[in-house]
């Protein structure tokens, strides 16, 4: 649904009268989910997280409306499982392993052609306020579905000499169905619509760590330093059947526009 805020209802006008900016446009959109989250111990060292959601949202056609997306994650504390592992300025260690997936759908009013109305669009020449309406430049695509994210990731935790907290984990990342503008030919009608371009994947380390530098008693005082690194590498596998390339920006100054 969108709403727009008219300052001046004598003469309508798209325009506040009092600061000369454009009106406000709200848009709201319904996403109803359902969601499930189960967590299983077993002597506090082995521990299985299992999750599960449903979304429907009001941005898309019923028919591709709803995309359900799970998850689940195991980790292993060898630290509490084994007494003797613990040693040699090893206070802590845990190892996990997860797969995740998470749903992406798109703002309103990119399923259907949208008609936009000028409430003032002109005056003639005896100050009539003349209204019109235009065909917006994006064509609408029925067939929009949402995009789903699916990661795997490997991961170990561990904390050292009760002082440094030592964490690195592993990714790799699948996008489909990835929502994406996809300019068209101007004897169309239309300059734009948004497609399921296919499939992106990703990979990458991340790794972070904090160590005590000082340390009182009673934790009244200290000094931490702390520091993360990541690398990370994208890249589109799969294009929309048909689709050689997609222009993500104009050309700018001179520049080549960017394209996959």
């Amino acid at each position: 649904m969108r709403c727009s805020e008219h300052y001046n209802f004598t003469t309508p006008s798209s325009i506040n009268s009092f600061s000369s900016q454009n009106m406000n446009q709200d848009f709201e959109e319904n996403l109803v989910g359902l969601y499930l989250d189960a967590t299983f111990s077993y002597k506090d060292y082995l521990y299985l997280n299992v999750v599960g959601r449903n979304d429907w949202s009001s941005t898309l056609e019923r028919e591709n409306n709803s995309l359900f997306y799970p998850g689940a994650s195991i980790s292993f504390v060898p630290t509490t499982a084994f007494d003797n592992i613990q040693g040699n300025g090893l206070n802590y260690m845990k190892l996990r392993f997860g797969y995740g997936s998470s749903a992406g759908f798109p703002t309103p009013f990119n399923t259907r052609d949208v008609l936009t109305l000028g409430a003032r669009n002109l005056l003639d020449i005896n100050g009539n306020v003349i209204s019109g309406n235009t065909v917006s430049n994006t064509l609408g695509n029925r067939n929009l579905r949402p995009e789903k994210v699916e990661e795997l990731e490997i991961g170990i935790d561990t904390r050292f000499f009760n002082r440094l907290n030592l964490n690195v984990s592993l990714y790799n990342k699948t996008t489909t169905d990835l929502i994406t503008n996809r300019t068209l030919d101007s004897s169309t009608g239309f300059l734009s619509t948004f497609v399921n371009i296919g499939e992106m994947k990703s990979k990458g380390v991340e790794v972070d760590y904090d160590i005590d530098i000082l340390k009182s008693g009673g934790d009244r005082f200290g000094f931490n330093i702390a520091g993360n690194f990541t690398a990370n590498e994208s890249i589109v596998t799969d294009l929309a059947e048909g689709t050689n390339n997609i222009l993500l920006t104009q050309a700018i100054s001179g520049k080549l526009p960017t394209m996959l």
